[in-house]
């Protein structure tokens, strides 16, 4: 019992809890928490503690009513988050995404990069990532790849934000995600199936030493789109695995490109193989697709692109294509219900391009915007009201003229 005591007052167990005490709580001191070693009694505990370093925000539940959420400044101190209500695309050359925020007077604007719509590429996650969520929800989150100009501008005029940067957006709705990326390609987003894997005669499956999964890419989602000019369909999807820098990461190939009749496939697998028309062997490059690269977006107009007269160039930027470099393209889907509906839908992609028959418009049209119409009150008009007309004075006198000769010759 007196060992017990004399280890309380002389404070040995205590010193090591005091010293981790003092580096969170300034004001605490010894002799406040044990008493001097005379006395009988301890000391009541007075302690102030002192505000956490990094106090957190309020909670900003957002507005009711809006679509998209984008945070800006991420993983800093001054990371806020920005509710986004309708976008409108602005201009034809330099084209950027108008949103209307949904605090009144905020703006803000993503500046797309120069060229064609079709050259604008929105990433949407394989659902692998969820893997106990629909894999639909993955079109939530729309990201570009490449880095944007992103301009937040406050309801006083005061700008914000603007700087280059990924671009993500979260957005409230699938169907309105779906609208968003139809609206930046002006091509209507049709469907998207998961992949493990997207190889190539070019891009083997597997590598030949470590037998590790290679291909063009892997765990990526693949889109068909329908252009709204030309309503053709195409296939586009996000290469990660190119095999040299300077290889392109956004490719996109017409459906018309590839025989509708798939011969090669393996349901066992959920495996299929998309031939080319016009490529056996060594077969010219008539067969061309649309396919751009985010590392020189500079080259596209620089690189020439001959048609069928020989003394004609036109560049490619304008034209948006350029020779498939491929024979076939192997498909190796994650889930068995992509692969079957993916097998249905290609013969009706076809069937609709085949039968539509249509030609290119030139990508540089301009849409003018149709004049509103406005509904007024019916009202009936009086007799009396209308205007009435009369002949000329030279026509009048001829017409009495011949009048009179009519009566003659009748008399």
């Amino acid at each position: 019992m007196a060992h017990s005591h004399r280890s309380l007052t002389s404070g040995s167990s205590s010193s090591s809890y005091l010293s981790s005490l003092d580096r969170t709580f300034s004001t605490v001191t010894r002799s406040q928490v044990i008493g001097s070693p005379n006395s009988s009694a301890v000391s009541a505990v007075t302690c102030e503690p002192a505000p956490p370093p990094n106090a957190l925000r309020p909670l900003d539940l957002g507005p009711p009513g809006y679509q998209a959420t984008i945070t800006l400044f991420e993983g800093t101190s001054r990371e806020i988050a920005v509710y986004l209500g309708p976008w409108e695309i602005v201009g034809t050359d330099t084209r950027r995404v108008a949103w209307q925020c949904n605090y009144q007077g905020e703006t803000l604007e993503q500046f797309l990069p120069m060229g064609l719509s079709s050259q604008v590429l929105p990433v949407t996650l394989h659902a692998q990532h969820r893997p106990y969520s629909n894999p639909a929800e993955m079109e939530l989150t729309v990201i570009f790849r490449e880095p944007q100009r992103i301009r937040y501008t406050s309801a006083d005029g005061t700008v914000v934000h603007d700087e280059i940067i990924e671009v993500k957006y979260d957005f409230t709705s699938i169907e309105g995600s779906a609208r968003f990326q139809s609206d930046v390609r002006q091509q209507d987003l049709v469907d998207f199936f998961d992949v493990n894997v997207i190889f190539s005669d070019t891009h083997s499956r597997t590598d030949s030493l470590t037998g590790a999964v290679r291909g063009l890419a892997t765990i990526q989602r693949i889109k068909v789109w329908k252009d709204r000019s030309s309503l053709y369909h195409c296939i586009t999807f996000y290469s990660n695995r190119p095999s040299s820098r300077r290889e392109r990461r956004y490719r996109e190939y017409l459906i018309t490109d590839f025989q509708e009749e798939l011969k090669n496939r393996d349901s066992k697998h959920n495996e299929c193989r998309l031939a080319v028309i016009g490529r056996r062997g060594t077969a010219p490059n008539a067969v061309r697709a649309k396919s751009f690269s985010i590392a020189s977006p500079s080259s596209w107009g620089r690189n020439k692109h001959k048609s069928g007269d020989r003394n004609t160039e036109v560049p490619q930027a304008s034209m948006g294509i350029m020779p498939l470099d491929i024979r076939w393209l192997g498909i190796r889907f994650t889930m068995e219900a992509d692969y079957r509906r993916f097998l249905d839908r290609w013969a009706a992609y076809h069937a609709a391009d085949r039968d539509f028959r249509g030609i290119f418009l030139p990508q540089t049209h301009v849409e003018l915007p149709s004049p509103a119409i406005q509904a007024r009150e019916a009202y009936e008009l009086d007799a009396t009201e209308l205007p009435t007309r009369s002949l000329p004075p030279t026509l009048g006198s001829l017409d009495e003229t011949l009048t009179t000769e009519a009566e003659h010759a009748a008399g």
